[in-house]
């Protein structure tokens, strides 16, 4: 019992653990870098179009950093990947605190657009690959590997605890930024790193963790499917590989491109700016609630029904935002959108987890993660592109809908549903 009792504080110490660290990565995220975006502009001069083609490409190289990352990840394990990524996080947000004393160091050789140009691309670069890529990777891996037979309730009450701060987060940062002073922001944020280093070395445990018995439960669920990780171009072979992937990058594809444009989205339908901000206080409800659901689902080894439900939310929030002049198309957009979102939080990690066993999770996520970053990098500029050549988003939302539609037949026919034996 006293071993028993020891286990489980070990367990919930190493979840709080996990929480801090998805929550501490927040500035390397969209939502949490937004708060400095304005700061940035004004107080360095850049023009709009020359920081957004900067913020993408050093996404862009983000994600090709998260390639090599995930082996590391499996080879090293999350508490010495963590322990190995804190410091370089810190130094990462100590080098943004910095950045008048490097211009006034380089001023004499370096213009101001050259200098910025150089400085926020490596910067940003590092803040996206760390804190919108990797440590929020690590965080979930931990999550999955200390409760191996309740992985979606487990990640599902992850994303509520972050949830709840993100939504906090981005006005505390933005309170910090005050004055346009972005730089004393990120020195103190340069802290919570810090401080999170210590606890990851003192409190972090590495309890080794078993598979899940095969009993006779999963032998007679149909929807139970284990395969064994080979290689990932084996991987990039398999029709249950882009099943998955392709709800999860037409989520970010929908997630970021939306986001960035909401307002003007909600504008051309002749909808206020401040309809569409406060959307985001109860899409962040749905999303939890559905969490929860698809937690349990993928508990349940429903995975098909999981994907499912993804693509018709997918569908139907979409459907919703192209008619917000009306209240119940906001409120099937707010569901459904949330819906989605829950889903992807969930599936993100454990749909793999429950698939392969967890000694290459790092190597498969790496790959998921680079496309599905660099798909929602590259439809913020191609929402741009549709509005400006067609005078409306609605032209490719309509496109997304039928991608959709498609997406939804091909997981009908293509995701297995016998149980899959080892190796085959």
């Amino acid at each position: 019992m006293i071993g028993r009792h020891n286990s489980t504080s070990s367990k919930c110490i190493s979840f709080a653990i996990c929480c801090l660290v998805i929550i501490l990565s927040l500035p390397g995220q969209s939502m949490g870098f937004c708060a400095f975006t304005e700061p940035i502009l004004q107080t360095t001069g850049l023009s709009r179009n020359l920081f957004s083609t900067i913020y993408m490409c050093a996404t862009m190289l983000g994600c090709c950093g998260v390639l090599v990352s995930g082996p590391l990840i499996d080879r090293l394990g999350v508490k010495k990947s963590l322990i190995f990524t804190l410091p370089i996080w810190t130094l990462t947000l100590l080098m943004f605190g910095m950045c008048d004393k490097l211009k006034i160091t380089l001023g004499s050789t370096l213009s101001n657009n050259v200098f910025f140009t150089l400085f926020f691309t490596s910067s940003i670069f590092m803040l996206r690959l760390l804190g919108q890529n990797i440590l929020p990777l690590l965080g979930r891996l931990e999550v999955v590997r200390i409760f191996p037979e309740h992985q979606g309730l487990a990640i599902a009450s992850c994303v509520f605890f972050v949830s709840i701060c993100n939504g906090i987060t981005p006005a505390f940062m933005n309170w910090l930024a005050q004055n346009n002073d972005w730089q004393h922001a990120f020195r103190t944020l340069s802290f919570s790193g810090a401080i999170l280093f210590f606890v990851v070395v003192f409190f972090l445990t590495e309890e080794p963790i078993y598979d899940i018995k095969h009993d006779e439960s999963h032998e007679k669920n149909d929807r139970y499917i284990h395969l064994e990780f080979h290689s990932r171009t084996a991987l990039l072979k398999t029709s249950i590989f882009w099943c998955i992937t392709s709800a999860l990058c037409l989520n970010a594809f929908i997630g970021s491109g939306t986001v960035v444009h909401i307002v003007d989205i909600f504008r051309e339908r002749n909808v206020s700016a401040s309809a569409a901000l406060n959307s985001y206080i109860p899409l962040s409800i749905a999303t939890v609630t559905a969490g929860f659901i698809f937690g349990k689902l993928v508990d349940l080894n429903r995975l098909k029904t999981c994907l499912i439900l993804m693509f018709l939310s997918q569908f139907f929030g979409l459907t919703g935002l192209s008619h917000v002049e009306y209240r119940s198309s906001i409120i099937l957009y707010i569901i459904c959108i949330g819906g989605t979102w829950g889903g992807y939080g969930v599936l993100l990690t454990t749909a793999w987890s429950k698939i392969f066993d967890q000694k290459h999770i790092g190597n498969i996520l790496g790959l998921v993660y680079f496309l599905s970053a660099t798909v929602g990098a590259l439809s913020v500029p191609l929402m741009s592109l549709f509005k400006y050549f067609f005078g409306s988003y609605f032209v490719l939302l309509n496109i997304i809908r039928v991608v959709i539609i498609l997406c939804i037949i091909f997981c009908i026919l293509k995701f297995p549903k016998q149980n899959t034996n080892r190796g085959s």
